[in-house]
């Protein structure tokens, strides 16, 4: 049940856009060492719709929620498109970039890089889906254990040849060495 809501003021940070997804894209909330972001993708200011994952702080009070940062991240190698990084609650500026195999990223805000600090190949799981399973949550520690919800997509077009999508929704537990 949602009670309440509020649009964050992006005024500071916001271009003309210049593709057709507009804004930050699938966000999470997480605050790392008392900072409140926002994270997503953003594609629109680039003319092809290339996406970068961006960290974004957040002021909120009672009346207004207002973005005070906006720091796009890169990668190497570069890549058309990035999204649904899994911030890791626990472990500032982390997220899970990949769960098949599982990467692990931490980011550097202020640079605007990342830099992969684990890669755990999942052989025993990786035959069990043909969708390809994309981050859909936060990481959440739960004991001696990480614990994220991520979704499969098949996309395909109808009978109408119009875009359509099914999805499937599964929550991963990892263990503290990043196996499932």
């Amino acid at each position: 049940l949602v009670d309440t809501y509020q649009k964050i003021d992006t005024s500071t940070y916001d271009v003309k856009p210049v593709w057709t997804f507009i804004g930050l894209e699938d966000v999470r909330i997480v605050r790392w060492n008392n900072i409140l972001y926002v994270s997503g993708v953003r594609r629109d200011t680039k003319p092809d719709g290339e996406g970068r994952m961006e960290l974004c702080e957040i002021e909120m009070d009672k009346n207004k929620c207002i973005e005070k940062t906006r720091d796009r991240i890169e990668v190497d190698p570069h890549t058309y498109l990035e999204k649904n990084w899994m911030p890791i609650l626990d472990m500032p500026y982390h997220y899970v970039k990949w769960t098949i195999p599982t990467e692990v990223v931490k980011v550097d805000p202020v640079k605007g890089t990342s830099e992969t600090v684990c890669c755990v190949e999942q052989p025993h799981v990786q035959h069990k889906t043909w969708r390809g399973v994309r981050g859909d949550s936060q990481v959440i520690k739960y004991g001696d254990y990480y614990v994220a919800l991520t979704h499969e997509v098949d996309l395909f077009r109808n009978e109408e040849e119009q875009k359509d999508t099914y999805y499937w929704h599964k929550f991963i537990v990892w263990d503290k060495d990043w196996k499932i």
